[in-house]
């Protein structure tokens, strides 16, 4: 062809040269092009530049290392330690190169290393006895524990490598799932697979954040594609305005426990809709609603795609409030339910765990926006669009006609919890408006304080020494006083020793977060410092989420005083502070850089360091070498916490505000603490009394405790203290606590309530919707006729004495047994109501419309209280006061 062309060129160039004879120099022009050509082909000059040819050389295990494949897809290996050992084997650079990610690793290993560990005798048997445990763990759970459970959540904390997370809530999640895994639960995961994730932070020489989203290889993660009952793979369509929008299935094998993920980056969606799982809590508010509806409905239609079945919905914040939504849908369409009867089954399959302790941390939506996306659903059920949006919608001025998502899941949950005991009585506090006329007391709202999965955070050291002493409450999570007692007869020498050995570890991972990186002026300035760490430093550690009321600067409100402490040179301190504020929180980036800025003054060059893009890897290494936990957040803002549970288990002491788990684990010789309340009103006074109190506990006790040697540098009384943090702390902290009080308080009970709920094609669902709607109608119509109540002024009552009460209601067309009147008799503290007692009045007669109730009642307690009286709702299949939230104090 090339010739034929050259032919035909040739021709035109000489037909037109004899055409225009008398212009030979236009035939000698294109006679000396058409040499130039031809000579070309005959003699090809010598290229000066590479001329390349694509090839693709496809990565295929070696058979005889199939086991290796295999435990790279589960994700058992990130909690056991002998697995991603033998990963760490195969080429410990490469191994950290990878960011731990044994499908990277694996695909990147030359032929000439297979061969040569087809030729160790030594891997290979060590590969086999990994992958039988790894067989005989997955077998164990051919046959699930307790009633299945579908888990929502926006993030999950698994590796550092799936990049599904930013902070605790998806830590939690991630430890939840290992945890349901190793106690054989038949719980499934719900979630969303981000392209970029949450971003990777870096920090310049003016101590500014900058954000970078790094694009995930999803060939290098452990996901499955979900394939449909046609074996094609399985995709989700959801309904948004004007259009559908696919969602592609994923699922994630951690240990037993399977995590299904969506996915809308696909061809068939708009470049607009492909970005709804780009980012991690990016974007704005239409953005959030949109990855709200696409985890909360798609996560069902995922569900039920699949034929699971699982009889409970457990939501791990109110991200995915919309799976209710769904879930009354399909009962309303497939059931031929009312809308009422659907909610009352959902209601009874519900748990909503939520994590914020301030109104602020929760999601709100502008009706427009939810009437844009959410629009077909009161059509659905029959119901008018203001009946539905009120479902969502808080009683109070703030965020007035904004849709909450918390509030649309409390109203929707059977079970709510807060995340510690402090925790609960806040959100008590949040949710109280949505049933106004109850006190906090009477909302059962109830609380399971978070744990931490062990073998996820343990050092190996002590993960050894506890598999010896304690070895089966270690194993099986368990607290037994008796077993972890036997701690107090480790040598000190032994401890210190541990401690040391992971100190090392946290030192020189501190020092490789900065190999390599000389181009970078800030980070060339912090490897600088690090060189001057050593195991005889005391190391404090301050990392959290840099959002304002975690208090990041309380440190640095006396500069002098700081700089006094950390450059002793017989007592040397060492600071490292880490922590990300969100894209678009710039008080938390202002913190931030106010921290990096001091830590970059020459005072503190080489004792306080911040580190950047706090990662789950990282704080592995800090909760393992750390000394001290400092947490510092404003008081009853931290709604848990699980950092410094984390650091206990590893024979690290906390310093913390008595708040979330701490206000429960503190005990005054395992650890220090500030005071749960406020001395001031003035949130700058109150931070320098708190500071003043940091620094003295610091300068007076911590430091000289740790300093304070024997003639062998044993430091014995901080030693005694890691001993009591060991025996009466570490165990009482863990999932596999958190997953037996969620079994026990919520998953057990509520597993009973929806079967009654569900039996005879929903009966008693309906029943209780009838009785719901009838009482409604006819509340409004009680009024009181008459009441004989007793005199209180004059004379004071005794103790002892009988006090009676009678009511006289008319109850228009209600029973008189759909009705309870009540006398309460509380303590009102601060505004704050108190509840002493509640005596029921007895029935003692029904005329016509009428109806009398009685009580008397004895004079138990002395002092001075209030009393009043009130009527509510009655029913043997009501759980709650709040199930039927119709309050009237007479």
């Amino acid at each position: 062809a090339l010739w034929a062309n050259l032919i035909r060129y040739y021709e035109n160039a000489y037909g037109l040269a004899l055409e225009k004879a008398g212009k030979r120099e236009a035939l000698f022009k294109n006679q000396r092009l058409v040499k130039t050509i031809i000579e070309a082909f005959i003699e090809p000059p010598v290229p000066n530049k590479p001329i390349w040819r694509n090839i693709f050389i496809e990565f295929k295990i070696p058979e005889k290392f199939r086991p290796l494949e295999v435990l790279s897809k589960n994700l058992w290996w990130t909690w056991n330690s002998e697995a991603s050992d033998i990963f760490a084997s195969l080429d410990p650079d490469k191994w950290e190169s990878s960011g731990y990610n044994p499908i990277a690793l694996l695909g990147s290993l030359p032929l000439e290393r297979w061969q040569e560990l087809e030729n160790d005798p030594g891997f290979i048997k060590n590969q086999e006895l990994v992958y039988q445990k790894f067989q005989a763990y997955m077998d164990s759970g051919l046959e699930k524990k307790g009633p299945g459970v579908a888990y929502f959540s926006m993030e999950y904390g698994i590796h550092n490598s799936l990049k599904l997370f930013s902070g605790g809530l998806g830590i939690l999640a991630g430890d939840y799932l290992k945890e349901a895994s190793d106690a054989n639960l038949d719980i499934i995961g719900i979630g969303l697979l981000y392209r970029y994730g949450y971003f990777e932070q870096s920090v310049n020489l003016k101590g500014e954040q900058i954000e970078t989203y790094r694009k995930q290889h999803f060939t290098k993660l452990p996901l499955h594609p979900v394939y449909d009952r046609n074996n094609e793979r399985l995709n989700i369509g959801i309904s948004f305005p004007g259009r559908t929008v696919w969602a592609q299935a994923w699922r994630i094998d951690v240990g037993k426990a399977p995590l299904y993920l969506l996915d809308t980056d696909i061809a068939r969606n708009s470049d607009e809709d492909r970005g709804i799982t780009f980012h991690l809590y990016g974007g704005d508010e239409e953005m959030r609603i949109k990855q709200e509806i696409l985890i909360g409905v798609g996560g069902i239609m995922l569900i039920e795609s699949l034929d699971l079945s699982p009889t409970l919905y457990h939501c791990n914040e109110g991200h995915a409030a919309f799976s209710m939504l769904e879930r009354a849908r399909n009962f309303v369409q497939k059931k031929n339910l009312t809308f009422l009867e659907a909610t009352e089954l959902v209601k009874s399959s519900t748990v909503f765990t939520t994590h914020t302790p301030v109104p602020a941390g929760h999601d709100f939506f502008s009706e427009e926006l939810v009437r844009t996306y959410l629009s077909a659903y009161h059509s659905f059920f029959n119901v008018s669009w203001e009946r539905f949006l009120q479902v969502g919608k808080k009683i109070s001025r703030d965020n007035e006609g904004k849709f909450c998502m918390s509030f649309f899941a409390a109203r929707l949950s059977q079970e709510i919890n807060g995340v510690s005991k402090l925790h609960q009585e806040a959100s008590n506090k949040i949710f109280s408006h949505l049933w106004e006329g109850l006190t906090e007391e009477e909302l059962n709202i109830d609380y399971v304080t978070n744990g931490i999965h062990y073998n996820t955070w343990i050092s190996k050291k002590w993960q050894k020494l506890f598999n010896k002493l304690v070895k089966n409450s270690y194993i099986n999570n368990e607290y037994k006083e008796r077993d972890w007692s036997k701690i107090r007869g480790i040598p000190n020498k032994t401890i210190s020793e541990i401690k040391a050995h992971d100190k090392a570890s946290l030192i020189c991972a501190l020092q490789n977060r900065f190999k390599n990186r000389s181009s970078d002026p800030y980070e060339a300035k912090m490897s600088k410092t690090l060189r001057g760490f050593s195991t005889g430093d005391f190391i404090m550690v301050f990392a959290r989420r840099f959002a304002s009321y975690k208090r990041a600067y309380l440190l640095f409100e006396d500069l002098a005083r700081l700089a006094k402490i950390v450059n002793d040179p017989k007592r040397p301190v060492r600071i490292v502070i880490c922590g990300k504020a969100h894209p678009r929180d710039q008080e938390g980036k202002d913190i931030l850089k106010k921290v990096v800025n001091a830590s970059m003054q020459p005072e503190f060059l080489g004792k306080v360091v911040f580190i950047r893009n706090y990662d789950m890897e990282l704080g592995k290494s800090l909760v393992q070498g750390a000394d001290l936990w400092i947490n510092t957040p404003e008081r009853l803002r931290e709604a848990s916490g699980t950092s410094g549970m984390k650091g206990a288990l590893n024979g690290v002491i906390n310093l913390s505000v008595l708040d979330g788990w701490w206000a429960e684990a503190y005990q005054e010789n395992a650890g220090w603490a500030l005071s749960e309340t406020k001395t001031y009103d003035d949130e700058s006074d109150q931070n320098g009394a708190d500071a003043e109190t940091i620094y003295n506990l610091l300068e007076q006790k911590v430091i000289p405790e740790f300093f304070d040697r024997d003639e062998n540098g044993i430091a014995n009384d901080w030693i005694e203290r890691i001993k009591n943090s060991l025996i009466a702390i570490a165990p009482r902290f863990s999932t596999a606590r958190m997953l037996s009080e969620y079994q026990n308080k919520f998953y057990g009970p509520l597993n009973v309530r929806h079967q009654m709920l569900s039996a005879q094609n929903y009966s008693n669902a309906k029943k209780l919707a009838k009785w719901k709607k009838q009482l409604r109608k006819g509340w409004d119509n009680i009024y009181v006729v008459d009441m004989k109540i007793f005199d209180t002024n004059s004379p004071p009552m005794e103790l002892g004495e009988k006090l009676g009460a009678e009511v006289t209601l008319d109850i228009g067309n209600l029973s008189q047994h759909d009705i309870s009147v009540e006398l309460v008799i509380a303590k009102i503290i601060d505004d704050q109501v108190h509840i002493k007692s509640i005596n029921e009045l007895q029935i003692v007669s029904k005329r016509n419309k009428r109806a009398s109730y009685k009580t008397m009642v004895t004079a138990s307690f002395s002092g001075s209280y209030k009393y009043g009286f009130r009527i509510s709702p009655k029913n043997e299949l009501l759980v709650y006061r709040r199930d039927m939230p119709l309050v009237k104090w007479i």
